[in-house]
């Protein structure tokens, strides 16, 4: 963070705006960067505006959509849209953490077949293992 707020004063003294669009991509790529290190493999727009804030104090509720979708135009990051029983949203991910749960994913239905047979089992050993390691897997 510290790293981050040097680069971001530096970014300023030499003439970037405040709010320029590269001041703000950059802030949103950090914050998804960043959620990694808090178990997070994706973000929702209402927890990317709420890391802006807090990292340069800018509220980009009005504009962050269009830079989102910008920045999966340009590449920059991977969006996927989830439905639950109650609800339907997007998720945004950085694109290495995109691709590595996709991977996982695909490795995972891949072996489902083979242990489909003992749910009870795998529901057994998940919940164990995520309590000796503290661990809380979301519904997702």
């Amino acid at each position: 963070m510290v790293l981050v707020f040097f680069a971001d004063k530096v970014a300023l003294s030499i003439g970037l705006s405040v709010d320029s669009r590269q001041r703000m991509i950059a802030a949103i790529k950090h914050v998804l960067a960043a959620s990694r290190e808090q178990g997070h493999c994706y973000l929702t727009e209402k927890q990317i505006n709420s890391g802006v804030i807090e990292l340069i104090d800018i509220n980009l509720s009005d504009r962050l959509i269009d830079y989102l979708e910008l920045m999966q135009h340009e590449g920059q990051l991977c969006i996927r849209q989830i439905l639950t029983d109650k609800d339907e949203f997007r998720c945004y991910y950085s694109k290495t953490l995109f691709y590595d749960e996709s991977t996982v994913g695909s490795i995972l239905r891949g072996i489902n077949t083979a242990i489909s047979s003992e749910p009870d089992r795998i529901a057994k050993w998940i919940s164990t293992y995520c309590e000796s390691k503290s661990i809380t897997l979301s519904d997702e």
